[in-house]
């Protein structure tokens, strides 16, 4: 019996869809039933469709509002509208990279504030620093389990 087993049979078939996705660096667990108690605007920014649309729905069964930017480009002009409290964000992205993203977004007066966490499968100490140097707050290694998401986002700084 797999720890999906053991869910409600909605949130189990879930789970094991999201194990089953071509969705690298999203690992699931039965942690996907926990929900906030102070839901969150949350910006997810990821070039891979699936991993974007798994991690963006995942947000969502916490409790938060998660928008989906595909990349740099999209997630500044959606950052302005939606005003995040957290932009999870990889970091190689086309055309304009996550560490540019992230300077753009401190670099704004309204959205400054947000907490920029790297999620991505660059985890060499140079990805770290430059990560760091960019502003995020946080660097991932992909996969990501739904425990430390969860965690990363009731935390609170936001």
């Amino acid at each position: 019996m797999s720890p999906a087993d053991a869910l409600p049979s909605d949130v189990a078939s879930y789970a094991r869809s999201m194990t089953e996705t071509h969705a690298p660096g999203l690992t699931t667990t039965p942690y996907v039933v926990r929900h906030t108690a102070r839901p969150r605007r949350v910006l997810v920014v990821e070039d891979n469709l699936d991993t974007g649309r798994a991690l963006t729905e995942l947000v969502r069964d916490i409790g938060h509002d998660a928008q989906y930017a595909i990349n740099g480009y999209a997630a500044l002009e959606l950052a302005r509208a939606l005003r995040p409290h957290f932009v999870l964000l990889d970091i190689g992205l086309p055309g304009m990279t996550g560490f540019e993203v992230c300077r753009r977004l401190k670099q704004d007066p309204e959205l400054r504030l947000a907490r920029v966490i790297a999620i991505t499968a660059y985890g060499g100490e140079q990805h770290r620093a430059g990560a760091r140097a960019a502003g995020c707050e946080l660097h991932l290694v992909k996969p990501v389990s739904a425990q430390t998401l969860f965690d990363v986002l009731e935390s609170s700084r936001a």
